[in-house]
């Protein structure tokens, strides 16, 4: 993985387990924003939600209006909402 790609994951990671800490503790989380995820060339929603820490399937319904009836069919390009 790129260092770039590896370091937008790991931030990834961290502001969900943050997000996380806080609820466990009680302490309201400031609503965020939907993540998204920009469809690049030879990309894959298992290798997506590798790299983010989501499980494919959940990406494909999370997306499945932008996506159509095929999961194994995305294209660069694609905006993707990372639930």
């Amino acid at each position: 993985m790129p260092p770039v790609e590896w370091m937008t994951a790991l931030e990834e990671r961290v502001s969900r387990l943050e997000e996380r800490v806080a609820a466990l503790e009680g302490r309201p989380t400031p609503p965020t924003a939907p993540r998204t995820y920009t469809v690049r060339p030879g990309d894959t929603l298992w290798a997506i939600g590798q790299r983010l820490g989501v499980d494919w399937r959940r990406l494909y319904e999370a997306n499945r209006d932008t996506i159509g009836p095929d999961p194994d069919v995305i294209r660069p390009g694609q905006v993707l909402v990372v639930p």
